[in-house]
């Protein structure tokens, strides 16, 4: 019996520890990170998509395959980070709603890689996206502060960056939706407009100056290749300067997250 009880109660000081830690662990994420990890779930919605197109259209498979395993498991990473932090209600019930929709769509990526698989996951993805940028504007308006705003419009470039390149996969795989045109035709404008706003950021460093600069540079050859006919040779060179750009705006979104 004595040992019994000690038992339970080193049991007792565990649970109690491991709880401790973790609302230590909640309450020290800064909103700015929160917002950072919110929007990049937005982004991953796109670009897992873009892999699975990757691999049923033989467009750098291997790297497909490689993207498509990392980005699952980021997203469910920061998933846990989101459900673990102290939210809002109206947060942690948006956060609930991206889980559900995770679920069903991680299940369909997992299985065969097919066309008709490939058109519901587009949609489901467009969903997932939705859900995500409401946590994200969720937590924006928690943060409530000017940076906020920046970390979340600096985070939605990387996403218009995966979104773009997914629907050219998708038209040239021949599995693009109805208004998949006027989708890129809209991400290409909302684009401009964004490194427009974020490049008339206040009191800018001068490195983020620079990555800026190097955003926009990228961007010059991301849209030129969007408009290049549909073919094998034209959708490997979306796909590596669509990965290329958004190796550049994850470094810009880092940055704003950083900056007071």
């Amino acid at each position: 019996m004595k040992i019994q009880a000690r038992t339970t109660h080193r049991f007792f000081i565990f649970a109690l520890a491991a709880l401790v830690s973790a609302s230590a662990y909640a309450a020290e994420i800064p909103y700015p990170d929160l917002i950072n990890k919110a929007g990049r779930q937005r982004m991953l919605s796109q670009r897992i998509v873009k892999a699975y197109l990757q691999l049923g259209a033989n467009v750098l498979p291997e790297q497909g395959r490689q993207v498509l395993n990392e980005s699952m498991k980021t997203f469910e990473q920061q998933l846990a980070d989101l459900k673990q932090a102290d939210l809002p209600a109206n947060v942690d019930a948006a956060i609930e709603k991206e889980e559900q929709q995770w679920k069903a769509f991680r299940e369909l990526v997992s299985g065969p890689v097919t066309q008709v698989t490939a058109r519901k996951l587009q949609s489901q993805s467009d969903s997932l996206l939705a859900t995500a940028n409401e946590v994200t504007l969720a937590l924006q308006d928690a943060y409530g502060q000017p940076s906020g705003k920046f970390v979340n419009l600096a985070g939605r470039q990387r996403m218009l960056s995966q979104m773009l390149s997914r629907q050219y996969l998708a038209k040239f795989w021949g599995v693009t939706q109805a208004d998949g045109d006027k989708v890129i035709q809209e991400a290409r404008g909302e684009f401009n407009r964004n490194l427009t706003q974020l490049s008339a950021t206040p009191n800018l460093s001068n490195t983020l100056k620079q990555q800026l600069d190097l955003a926009s540079q990228q961007w010059v050859f991301l849209d030129m290749a969007l408009t290049q006919p549909h073919n094998a040779g034209n959708a490997q060179n979306v796909v590596s300067t669509s990965e290329r750009i958004l190796e550049v705006l994850d470094n810009v979104t880092q940055r704003f997250e950083k900056s007071k």
